[in-house]
């Protein structure tokens, strides 16, 4: 038996046999359900190992940024993402976290937060380039 044919066999017994004339529906809803599976698998390893950084470091602002983004991204919880994301922008000033908020704001239809973060983080570049500049 040939090595294509063994592969064949296999695929076809591990699979459940989909109706003859829907192979192509079948198949990508095969491949749609492993890809959420895999991405599920990935979000779950990413929020523990972001939750073991904050173990090793309580301060950790780049964990913290990680579990806001996918408690937002991935559980559509943007108030919570938005709550640890001030927390994090009370004691340490980057940028992108105002980019982070103010996008988050736009989400949740919020001009007044998004144009107040986007303000705040025109104002941070600024001044991060003219402290680049002087260096």
């Amino acid at each position: 038996m040939s090595k294509h044919v063994f592969l064949e066999l296999t695929f076809v017994k591990f699979l459940r046999q989909p109706e003859k004339d829907d192979w192509h529906g079948f198949l990508k809803s095969q491949f749609f359900t492993s890809r959420w599976k895999k991405l599920r698998i990935q979000l779950d390893l990413s929020y523990y190992y972001y939750l073991k950084a904050l173990e090793l470091n309580p301060n950790d602002a780049y964990a913290k940024k990680g579990i806001a983004w996918i408690i937002f991204s991935y559980e559509k919880n943007p108030e919570e993402a938005l709550r640890i994301l001030d927390a994090i922008t009370e004691n340490y000033s980057s940028p992108d976290y105002y980019l982070l908020k103010a996008e988050i704001a736009d989400y949740m239809g919020s001009e007044e937060i998004q144009a107040k973060n986007l303000d705040l983080y025109f104002k941070s570049v600024f001044f991060f380039s003219c402290c680049y500049r002087c260096i």
